[in-house]
């Protein structure tokens, strides 16, 4: 989704959705990496093997099968401000790892405390580092800024998720204009430029390839809401 279009859908999205569905990202669900946004279907469950491992121990956790929205961002042209862009992107992503262990993960694990081992790791110093200049709820919108920090550009790039890599990297002529496309028993629309968008991301995308999937799924069920199905696995996590 370009840029623009993300940040509005972001502001809109929480506000429209109604029940069972559910706007997930960093935002409104703080456990969640700022890479990305989902749509979550909350009366399903479609748990994967990494939210199954941490955060789906949580009952507040949406756990319902979902779609994914990757966010592009503008690619800067002079690679001095690319230089900047990515030391500011790993700063803040470390920043935000080491957050994100101390109020979620660690947490989820049943510890009381962090161990002080733990406070030897560089992202968790980081983070109390920050802790000395910012408060803790300007830690989001430092880490989104540090991401999306260009307003213009004649390249973007799914660099949130993906960082600085050129096959994820297109001409943003690609995507003003917009075709219909079927899929299944629908309609979707879809970059003008699909095919230039598809074959630099995956060459000759026509050609069927056997790969690796991108989510290892834990538990899949489509017609059993995430609460009542990871029931046992709230039990289990609350033994502990």
């Amino acid at each position: 989704m370009l840029p623009e279009d993300y940040r509005r859908f972001c502001e809109v999205a929480p506000k429209e959705l109604k029940e069972p569905y559910f706007f997930q990202n960093a935002k409104t669900q703080p456990e969640v990496g700022f890479g990305l946004s989902r749509i979550r279907n909350s009366n399903t469950t479609g748990c994967t093997q990494c939210e199954y491992n941490g955060r789906a121990k949580k009952p507040t956790y949406n756990c319902g099968i979902f779609i994914d929205i990757f966010p592009l961002v503008y690619v800067p042209e002079s690679k001095l401000k690319i230089a900047y862009h990515k030391a500011m992107m790993k700063f803040w992503r470390y920043v935000m790892s080491g957050r994100n262990y101390i109020k979620y993960i660690n947490v989820q694990k049943g510890a009381k405390r962090v161990h002080w081992k733990e406070l030897h790791h560089p992202s968790v110093v980081a983070y109390y580092v920050m802790s000395l200049f910012i408060k803790d709820e300007k830690f989001l919108p430092c880490a989104l800024k540090a991401h999306d920090m260009f307003r213009s550009g004649k390249r973007v790039g799914m660099i949130p998720f993906y960082g600085y890599n050129e096959k994820c990297i297109w001409d943003k002529s690609f995507f003003d204009e917009s075709v219909d496309l079927p899929f299944e028993d629908i309609t979707i629309p879809c970059p003008k430029e699909y095919d230039k968008v598809l074959r630099k991301q995956y060459g000759d995308y026509t050609v069927f390839v056997k790969g690796a999937a991108v989510h290892t799924i834990a538990v899949m069920d489509p017609d059993t809401p995430y609460h009542i199905k990871l029931r046992d696995h709230y039990k289990e996590f609350e033994k502990k």
